[in-house]
């Protein structure tokens, strides 16, 4: 077994064990996956699904779904990621699938001064340090 991503295991062969050697490992809302897509498409009442510029979700109630037969779409909410949102979701999903993060290549690609992608340095550093603690 190998780990993959954060509480996550995979046979050495299996795909997310091959995508995570390969940095190919990705994280979305539903787990980690080998599949780099950028949108994620979710069917049926209350499914949420993931474009390159937000979140969509339909509607919750499945007598709603007639609206499909209406001819419109069963999308009700929608949120539209800002640049920041894009910046930090990158940092993030490098550390849940690489355990590390190269803050200044993430940084050149979303045009980025490194030095803000940490708000909390400080208390990030201390907690890190408390938590590295072996006794």
């Amino acid at each position: 077994m190998c780990a993959s991503g954060l509480n996550h295991f995979a046979l050495p062969d299996d795909a997310l064990a091959t995508a995570q050697r390969d940095g190919r490992l990705r994280r979305n809302f539903q787990g980690y996956t080998d599949d780099g897509a950028d949108t994620l498409i979710g069917l049926g009442a209350s499914a949420i699904g993931r474009m390159p510029h937000g979140f969509v979700q339909n509607v919750v109630a499945i007598r709603d779904l007639n609206r499909i037969a209406e001819g419109r779409l069963a999308t009700v909410k929608g949120y539209a990621f800002t640049e920041d949102n894009l910046f930090r979701a990158d940092i993030i999903e490098r550390i849940m699938c690489d355990l590390t993060v190269d803050l200044e290549q993430i940084s050149r690609t979303h045009r980025r001064d490194p030095r803000i992608a940490v708000v909390y340095r400080a208390r990030i550093d201390r907690l890190s340090r408390q938590c590295l603690k072996v006794g």
